[in-house]
This record gives structure tokens, C-alpha cells and sequence, in this order.
């Protein structure tokens, strides 16, 4: 699977993630991008990628605004974000939610044969939202 890692998640969570699993293509943003390219720009590129990569992100933002949702669903790419609360928690405890929960959200993006949105829960939970 291909993740792409938005700029808005933890760093540390992304290189925390890139070691823990080695089996999935993950690509941080700042590897393609200048800081603070629009969504509305990137998006399109990463829609043109076979397969089409999982945007990983921090929150909801992307799927709140209205021209960043445009340019999601134009791309075709899916989209994984995680719920209120996740942002609140100290590092050590989001560290091993987060990588407990990781198996699950790569469950979800395996089983999903089209554009997809999902939250993860606070429980780590990957729940299937609609664009």
C-alpha cells in the first residue's frame, strides 16, 4: 500500500511509522513538496500515482473545506484522518495508540476498492465516512 503523509501529522509519528513498518510505501510531504504548497495543487499530482496513495492527515480539515474536499474527491485519492482527541494525547500514549492502531488502518485501506474516506476513533478504530 501507498501512504502519503499530509503535512499536518507529527513528524515524529511519520518517522515512528516508517521504522515500525518497513512493508508500506510511506512518503512524507516535505520529500515532494515546498512547505506550504496547497492541498489544491498537491492533490492533483498524487491523483495522477498508480496506485493511488492513502493521505494520512492529523484531522478533518481536508474533508471540511470545501475546496480542498473538491480537490480530494477529484483525485481519486482516499483519505485517513483521525478523530478530536487524538492531537490532545501526551506523545507516549499517542505513540503506542498509533502504532496498535496501524495494522487496522491498513486492513481498511486494503479492503477498500475505491475512494474512500475513514476516521480512526480514539479506540484506534478505522470507521468508513462519506466524502
Amino acid at each position: 500500500m501507498n501512504f502519503f503523509i499530509h503535512p499536518n501529522f507529527w513528524p515524529e509519528a511519520a518517522k515512528l511509522l516508517r521504522a515500525a513498518d518497513s512493508s508500506q510505501d510511506i512518503e512524507l510531504f516535505e520529500e515532494r513538496y515546498e512547505p506550504g504548497t496547497p492541498d489544491d495543487v498537491w492533490l492533483p499530482c498524487l491523483g495522477k500515482q498508480r496506485p493511488r496513495p492513502f493521505v494520512v492527515s492529523m484531522h478533518d480539515g481536508m474533508i471540511r473545506n470545501a475546496v480542498e474536499r473538491r480537490a480530494l474527491k477529484q483525485s481519486g485519492c482516499s483519505f485517513v484522518y483521525f478523530s478530536q482527541g487524538w492531537a490532545d494525547i501526551p506523545w507516549e500514549e499517542f505513540r503506542w495508540r498509533f502504532l496498535k492502531a496501524w495494522p487496522q488502518i491498513v486492513d481498511a485501506a486494503q479492503a477498500s476498492d475505491r475512494q474512500a474516506v475513514f476516521e480512526v476513533t480514539l479506540h484506534g478504530k478505522p470507521r468508513r465516512v462519506p466524502l
